[in-house]
């Protein structure tokens, strides 16, 4: 019997232990947090390092880029309703910190919180100090990655030597002019496109062809799935323990959804801005909560941007009939080819252009009723997709035996079919591409 005893008080430590341990945990301290928030996501947590930019036998012939815009403040609706809830949120969570689950420091970070600073109108969906080093410093790391590439024999060369084409917004131009300073330091492009909506069929022609506006005019079906998620009962719980954890007051469904959507976005939004900080309106969140935010978020993008949806390739095409039209111009020997071509555009370009290449395709669609890990493992994860400042870049070399082409995402490799580690023939990525783009057509003709 003693035996038993002391074994039962064994266990009695044991419990009060692990539960001291977790309440004791404090998000501020953690070396590893998880920092991936679709796409949201800082690109300073996701990209690679291109180390294997040089062939056997070869010579770079032209890079060919899209990106999409650097880190950017939160639009107009989230500025005003940050501003407007915040504050309301954060007494709420000081009134009842008896109540919550956040250790002190935690709690202490959360009270003292004031950065309103980025919740003004007239910084809405602009880029931001770390979107401009996001673009800057990518384009430093290009010139290394690919110094062939940047080395004009004079500066009057310059703009016969580069393309540079940018979607008339304010994150896209900025982006697009912190990129050139990395690349060539100060020099400044009379001849960088900026070119709005409708006559941009080449990198937002998701926002000009009829049939597709019309396709997903209707934003519910969009959500379905996604909305699907939210009314289930473990999602549902999910958002109590998060209320919970923030000790606040037993409201109504939709008020804690409201309360959590909130804190949420402010999370994701300042692990962006300050890539070196951690915000603490993350502390509450664990990381299997993210990844079902993540998922949901998702969801969305799958079905109005990728494989969900079944006119992505109308809309999609442009940008890889450009790619197509252009290294065949080198592959026969035309000399009037600029050595590089980089289009500043939106994570819904990217997106539709990744699906209609047929990159990060999944078996089984994505739905909702699936179970996180198999969801964590899905292709279609659009935080290593197009986090900002995504970028796809595609390097066209001639070489002794022919010609190839690498492919990167984000600075890494991508394994594409028929392509290992990036690396195609380019008699095999011809052929994909020039299917793609005979099957392209746009409204209005399009000149680069």
């Amino acid at each position: 019997m003693p035996s038993v005893k002391i074994f039962a008080i064994l266990i009695a430590i044991f419990c009060l232990e692990n539960d001291l341990a977790l309440s004791e945990y404090c998000y501020v301290d953690d070396r590893n947090p998880f920092l991936f928030f679709s796409t949201k996501t800082a690109y300073e947590h996701v990209h690679g390092t291109i180390n294997d930019s040089k062939l056997p036998k070869c010579e770079p012939l032209q890079i060919w880029m899209i990106l999409r815009h650097g880190t950017r403040n939160s639009g107009k609706h989230w500025i005003k309703k940050l501003k407007n809830d915040l504050p309301q949120i954060q007494r709420a969570i000081i009134e009842n910190h008896d109540n919550g689950k956040l250790c002190e420091k935690d709690y202490n970070r959360l009270k003292e919180w004031d950065r309103y600073k980025p919740l003004q109108n007239k910084k809405a969906a602009r880029l931001t100090k770390q979107g401009k080093q996001d673009m800057f410093f990518l384009g430093v790391r290009f010139k290394n990655y690919f110094p062939e590439l940047f080395q004009p024999r004079s500066s009057n060369s310059l703009e016969k030597l580069y393309q540079f084409r940018s979607t008339k917004t304010q994150r896209t131009v900025a982006s697009m002019e912190n990129f050139i300073k990395g690349l060539f330091n100060n020099i400044t492009f009379d001849n960088a496109k900026i070119v709005g909506v409708p006559q941009d069929t080449l990198l937002q022609y998701y926002k000009i062809y009829e049939p597709y506006l019309n396709e997903t005019a209707n934003t519910t079906e969009m959500w379905a799935e996604s909305d699907e998620l939210t009314q289930s009962d473990e999602y549902n719980q999910m958002m109590n323990n998060i209320s919970e954890r923030l000790g606040l007051p037993n409201n109504t469904t939709d008020e804690i959804f409201t309360q959590i959507e909130d804190v949420y976005t402010i999370c994701l939004f300042e692990s962006a801005w300050y890539i070196n900080e951690k915000s603490p309106w993350c502390a509450p969140f664990t990381k299997e909560d993210i990844e079902w935010f993540q998922y949901r978020d998702d969801m969305y993008f799958y079905y109005l941007y990728g494989y969900g949806q079944q006119m992505r390739k109308d809309v999609g095409c442009p940008p890889l009939k450009d790619l197509f039209n252009h290294f065949s111009n080198l592959e026969n020997g035309n000399k009037n080819e600029p050595k590089g071509i980089f289009y500043f555009t939106h994570s819904a370009a990217l997106q539709l252009l990744l699906s209609t290449l047929g990159y990060a395709k999944d078996p089984e669609p994505l739905v909702h009723d699936t179970n996180i890990d198999k969801a964590k493992t899905r292709k279609w994860y659009t935080a290593n997709l197009t986090p900002f400042a995504a970028n796809l870049a595609a390097i066209f070399y001639k070489c002794d035996d022919g010609f190839k082409v690498k492919l990167y995402l984000n600075e890494k490799p991508l394994d594409y079919e028929g392509c290992p580690r990036g690396m195609c023939e380019w008699s095999h990525l011809k052929k994909i591409l020039k299917n793609i783009a005979i099957n392209c057509e746009t409204d209005k003709s399009d000149e680069v």
